[in-house]
């Protein structure tokens, strides 16, 4: 059949046989609709590839409408956004590093006539090295990264004592939030079932050996953490049925903005790609005053003299171009700005915080509070699991974590207010922790400071008006001897020497 077409079509029939030029124009039309798209041995290809993700934006909308069956899909979908778009990864670093996680160490239920000096110093060093040890600052940011990403974070607590501080994040898929302890901080269980006993030694605390043992005496898979232990972050706290990323409603927002770019990827590629078309020659009857064979050798020449962006094709019909681009490449532009914008407004923070252009300042302060509000939640929730841990310690004087709001937009007013304080007697706690010393090395410092390199005689302050005292020998204006009589007889007498 294929050599039968090659014949009708590699020669053009008499002029006077119109059978013969109608049927060789149609097996003309049919040998051009047969030609190759794509070689995979050649050098050019008309064929696009497209890698489509796991999760789509109506995979991740089904799931929202079902979230409580649906925890693990929601997790795994924005930790695969986290990995593979900037915008999410940005807008979760964001909320996790707006608060300073500073904070200051105070006793728990004071009572002056119950402290007994020397028990609550040793007690109070003993707090300060264990709160030394956690790395707060750093392990604290991290762990509310996790709770953004994931919905929570489940952990448990190696060392504790002072010495060291080991943070062991758990699998989230064997986890489930059983209660709500005091100070409001979340109690989770373990599936037993997933840990293999001869891992137990090596990779958990000693006190899953004893929750191990439980689910095989009583076939109850999922024991509690003991709270000593425990560590279980909520990116929302309100929340206590399930856990899901805080963020999560705003995932399809990112599946938009992706459309957008690509449309505007797509229309820059059309814009730059250029179409020769060749017109074929035929008769009023509309049959090809050439053969086919002719005509692919003039194709041919043409094609391999063009670059990768230049299409060639061939036609018996006149070929006008129509364009459906919006003026400019602008108005493309402003589509993806205004998609990424939607999307952080959709989060609830501004654009601005993020790289919009828009200056709208008085806007940007309000919405940086309410930012900051969202982060010192999760801030507060650490201090309450810091706290728990901290009462589970022996000894009869509690302390507990303080953690201040400050941020890394209001640092400059915090420390401005708690110097104004010190005025009063009050705020040195803070202010020394918002200028960088962390109330654990506060004492040390001060004690290499001026014990050891004795700093307070070596750096001497410039001695001015200002900081000379005044002991009343010859203080004031140096005398006049231009006076008036009535002057003269006032300093003769001392009448001005308690004025």
């Amino acid at each position: 059949m294929a050599q039968t077409q090659k014949t009708q079509v590699d020669r053009v029939p008499p002029a006077d046989d119109l059978e013969a030029r109608q049927k060789f124009a149609l097996a003309f039309a049919k040998a051009m609709a047969q030609q190759t798209i794509h070689d995979p041995a050649g050098k050019t290809s008309r064929r696009t590839s497209r890698t489509y993700t796991t999760y789509t934006r109506e995979n991740v909308e089904e799931w929202l409408s079902s979230p409580t069956s649906n925890e693990k899909n929601l997790r795994d979908a924005s930790v695969f956004l986290y990995q593979t778009n900037s915008r999410y990864r940005n807008l979760l670093h964001y909320y996790a590093n707006v608060p300073c996680w500073l904070y200051t160490i105070t006793p728990v239920n004071y009572n002056p006539d119950k402290v007994k000096r020397e028990t609550f110093r040793k007690q109070y060093q003993k707090t300060c090295n264990i709160i030394e040890s956690m790395g707060i600052i750093k392990t604290m940011r991290e762990a509310a990264l996790i709770a953004l990403r994931e919905g929570a974070l489940y952990g448990v607590i190696w060392g504790g004592d002072g010495n060291s501080f080991i943070l062991q994040r758990l699998n989230p898929d064997y986890c489930s939030i059983v209660s709500i302890s005091d100070g409001g901080v979340f109690q989770f269980a373990y599936d037993m079932s997933k840990i293999k006993e001869a891992d137990l030694p090596t990779y958990y605390p000693p006190q899953f050996a004893d929750m191990y043992q439980e689910y095989k005496r009583t076939g109850n898979q999922y024991q509690v953490v003991p709270p000593e232990i425990s560590f279980c972050l909520k990116g929302d706290s309100s929340i206590v049925d399930y856990s899901l990323p805080p963020f999560s409603a705003v995932l399809p927002s990112l599946y938009s903005i992706k459309n957008v770019e690509d449309l505007t990827e797509t229309a820059t590629e059309l814009s730059n790609y250029k179409l020769i078309a060749g017109v074929l020659p035929v008769d009023n009857e509309g049959v090809p005053l050439v053969d086919y064979n002719t005509a692919m050798q003039y194709y041919a020449h043409i094609a391999g003299n063009v670059g990768d962006r230049v299409g060639v094709a061939i036609s018996p019909f006149e070929l006008k171009s129509y364009d459906f681009e919006q003026s400019g490449t602008t108005a493309q532009i402003d589509n993806v700005a205004r998609a990424n914008e939607n999307f952080f407004a959709s989060a609830g923070t501004s654009a601005l915080l993020h790289g919009a252009t828009n200056s709208t300042s008085g806007v940007t302060k309000l919405a940086i509070k309410v930012d900051e509000s969202f982060s010192f939640g999760l801030m507060y929730q650490c201090g309450a699991i810091i706290n728990r841990f901290l009462k589970t310690l022996s000894g009869t004087v509690k302390f507990k974590v303080n953690f201040l709001p400050v941020s890394i937009y209001n640092k400059e007013e915090m420390i401005d207010q708690y110097k104004s304080a010190m005025n009063f007697g009050m705020g040195k706690l803070q202010y020394a922790a918002c200028i960088g010393i962390p109330q654990p090395d506060l004492l040390g410092q001060a004690y290499i400071e001026n014990e050891i390199l004795e700093l307070d005689s070596v750096f001497v302050p410039m001695q001015t008006a200002s900081t000379q005292s005044n002991d009343g020998a010859g203080a004031g204006r140096p005398e006049s001897d231009d006076i008036s009589d009535e002057g003269e007889e006032t300093r003769d007498s001392d009448a001005n020497d308690n004025k």
